[in-house]
């Protein structure tokens, strides 16, 4: 399971900009490109910034690591890569990119979390309050579903019919989240976003389950 956000501008290569994935899960990102790039090596590379990423897997070497697959589909623009057995360590930046012989190699660049399986348990009717930590100054503090691409940021809101409220003490660095009035279908994956001022995203992930009534507390 994943949850993506699509970047939808135009330019040599367009890719997704966040995906979070489930740890010990697979993803496959696809990269459209210009049909004039259709016979050029196209490649995976991590790492931020781009000058010192690092390539992973290419079209000419599609087979380097059981872990990154790459194929090219050449009748539709698109090159896919696939990144198998995720863990806490792929979380950062990585590049769909497309190799040039004379000039810079052109590149679009996507964030990829991974999420941890922490579970909160709470009862149907019951409420459940998570509450996450970090340890540098926030930007934008958000609460997400996995697979609903609106995220909650104001101090109250709603994802798929259940109501959040939101409270953050920049002083303790204390991001808390409580949910009421659960219902069975509010059980599955959750993640509390912290945006930092110097750039990136950090990322905590949460299963609900249905079975006893807890709040979890976790460190960024």
């Amino acid at each position: 399971m994943s949850a993506v956000v699509l970047s939808g501008i135009h330019c040599d290569i367009i890719t997704v900009s966040k995906v979070s994935v489930k740890a010990r899960g697979s993803i496959s990102i696809p990269c459209l490109y210009e049909p004039h790039y259709r016979d050029h090596v196209k490649y995976l590379c991590v790492g931020k910034p781009w000058l010192s990423c690092k390539e992973v897997v290419k079209t000419n070497k599609p087979h380097s690591s059981g872990k990154f697959l790459i194929f090219d589909d050449k009748t539709r623009n698109i090159f896919t890569v696939t990144i198998k057995n995720l863990a806490a360590a792929d979380t950062g930046y990585w590049w769909c990119a497309v190799e040039l012989n004379l000039k810079p190699d052109i590149k679009t660049s996507f964030q990829l979390s991974t999420m941890l399986n922490l579970c909160v348990e709470a009862f149907e009717g019951g409420s459940v309050t998570v509450i996450c930590r970090y340890n540098e100054d926030p930007k934008v503090t958000e609460w997400c579903r996995l697979g609903n691409p609106n995220c909650v940021t104001d101090k109250t809101g709603v994802i798929d019919g259940t109501t959040f409220s939101i409270s953050d003490d920049d002083i303790q660095r204390i991001f808390t989240v409580t949910m009421k009035d659960l219902k069975e279908q509010d059980s599955g994956y959750y993640w509390c976003v912290v945006e930092i001022n110097n750039g990136g995203d950090i990322e905590k992930s949460f299963y609900l389950s249905e079975d006893s009534l807890s709040a979890l507390e976790t460190d960024y």
